[in-house]
């Protein structure tokens, strides 16, 4: 399970919050499987995941909207995906890599402005 998750305000707003969030938990994959050679496939890190594994790292999300979610992110072309029985497989595009993702900078705000 993921214990924090930063989430770029920009992307959320153009996107989706849902969206934004199944998004940023894809490309933390991608950036662990990318230095291994048996994910890379047809210029694209392929990574095996399921809803079941989805659930599990994002307990807040519903079956429902983790579907729609990546069917949306999907549609959108900002990642493939590959569907076996129970599971499917799922990469990043180039637009989905290239998309912003992390807080630009906690150092141009004061805790004031958090509370």
């Amino acid at each position: 399970m993921v214990d924090t998750i930063a989430i770029n305000t920009e992307l959320a707003t153009n996107i989706g919050l849902e969206q934004a969030i199944v998004l940023s938990t894809i490309r933390t994959w991608h950036n662990f499987h990318k230095h291994y050679s048996n994910s890379n496939r047809d210029g694209y890190v392929w990574m095996l995941t399921s809803k079941k594994m989805l659930r599990e790292t994002l307990p807040f999300l519903s079956d429902r909207i983790i579907c729609s979610s990546v069917e949306k992110l999907s549609e959108q072309g900002f990642i493939v995906r590959q569907d076996n029985d129970k599971s499917f497989w799922v990469a990043l595009t180039e637009t989905g890599i290239k998309l912003p993702y992390y807080i630009k900078s906690f150092a141009k705000h004061s805790t004031e402005n958090f509370f």
